[in-house]
């Protein structure tokens, strides 16, 4: 019994802080916010032919990497014959990009499976304060989770790591492609920054409901 409860207690101190960040970065990837307030505070599309406002073209890419849409394409207004905006490369990178962030949802979804069965065995068995005991370690596991994810994206970025790094797509010194034109590392960071903060407010709504639950009943109570 004693190796279950270890086991359950690993199971939620582990899922807990990678469940929350996933999440976070999930909602910060797929959401137009971030995209939408990039592009109006840096005026980036008034340089391109693109005809859309800055936010439908968050929402574009919203659409894009929530699935909405198949693929990353964008057409010119032109009566003889419409041109793609982007190239098959750049589209081929934006559905990697996509691929990955799917690839963080999938291990959210599978974590957050134990993550509740752990929760609710341990609650039967009436382990509150181990409860909370483990959420706060699951805390301090998210800390240190994000102070190696700061210097890691410190580190690669002094080695001029960039996100396309991540997938084939070369990046050339004089290149006319939009897709780096619009995936800035500005907005990277930004993307970074919301992922930090919403996987914050989601630690903290579990560390909310977890003590709420599993409050010491009070034995008198107030009339």
């Amino acid at each position: 019994m004693k190796i279950f409860l270890r086991i359950l207690s690993i199971l939620l101190v582990v899922a807990i802080p990678i469940v929350t960040i996933c999440l976070g970065i999930n909602v910060a990837t797929r959401m137009p916010d971030v995209y939408q307030y990039e592009f109006k505070s840096t005026d980036i599309l008034d340089s391109m032919n693109i005809d859309l406002t800055d936010d439908e073209m968050g929402e574009f890419i919203s659409h894009f990497m929530m699935g909405r849409t198949s693929q990353f394409q964008l057409w010119t207004e032109d009566d003889d014959k419409p041109d793609p905006v982007f190239s098959n490369d750049e589209m081929a990178a934006a559905s990697q990009l996509r691929h990955d962030l799917n690839v963080l949802t999938i291990v959210s979804m599978i974590l957050i499976i134990p993550m509740l069965i752990a929760f609710i065995l341990l609650r039967r068995k009436e382990l509150n304060q181990e409860i909370r005991k483990y959420y706060c370690r699951g805390l301090l596991l998210y800390v240190i989770l994000l102070i190696v994810a700061v210097i890691s994206i410190t580190l690669l970025s002094s080695a001029e790591f960039t996100i396309w790094h991540l997938t084939d797509y070369v990046v050339k010194e004089e290149t006319t492609d939009l897709l780096p034109q619009l995936i800035t590392e500005g907005l990277v960071r930004k993307i970074e920054l919301a992922s930090l903060c919403i996987s914050g407010v989601f630690m903290g709504i579990i560390g909310y409901v977890i003590y709420k639950i599993t409050a010491p009943k009070r034995i008198f109570s107030r009339n």
